[in-house]
């Protein structure tokens, strides 16, 4: 008998993990990689955790954000959808003395490479598709949750 209950929690606990890796897949994962003298640091980051976020962001706050975007939200989302579509290219790139900036399309992904001579290095990778479905869920005027699947 407790080996029936085992091997059922077993079960049930392969088949939540299982539900919940098909869900960070589909919604994507992006990466953050921080280097200075004193810290390197890499963190993945699961998307589907960012669009889970977005409903403890306060009413208020959260409406703020809105009214910042909405003249430009309709531009974004259509620069979003056609970055899509093109062949991987530089974006930006910004050279100073104290530090390079570039911007990239590499795939599906944004990429973003800032090199500070003093500050470090930081590296960023996170899914196009993903970054456009966080923004069509951050104008939601109900703040309806609009599953990544």
């Amino acid at each position: 008998m407790l080996i029936k209950i085992a091997v059922g929690c077993l079960a049930a606990f392969l088949g939540i993990f299982s539900a919940c890796t098909v869900v960070v897949l589909q919604a994507g994962v992006g990466s953050v990689y921080v280097k200075n003298e004193e810290v390197t640091l890499w963190l993945p980051v699961p998307m589907a955790a960012v669009d889970l976020g977005l409903w403890f962001i306060p009413a208020k706050e959260l409406e703020a954000v809105q009214e910042n975007l909405l003249p430009v939200r309709d531009v974004i989302l259509a620069g979003f959808h056609e970055l899509q579509n093109i062949p991987d290219a530089t974006l930006v790139e910004v050279e100073t003395p104290d530090e390079s900036v570039l911007v990239l399309k590499e795939g599906n992904d944004l990429v973003v490479d800032v090199d500070s001579r003093t500050d470090g290095k930081v590296h960023v990778k996170l899914p196009l598709d993903s970054l456009e479905r966080i923004l069509r869920n951050t104008q939601s005027p109900h703040r309806a949750f609009v599953p990544p699947w």
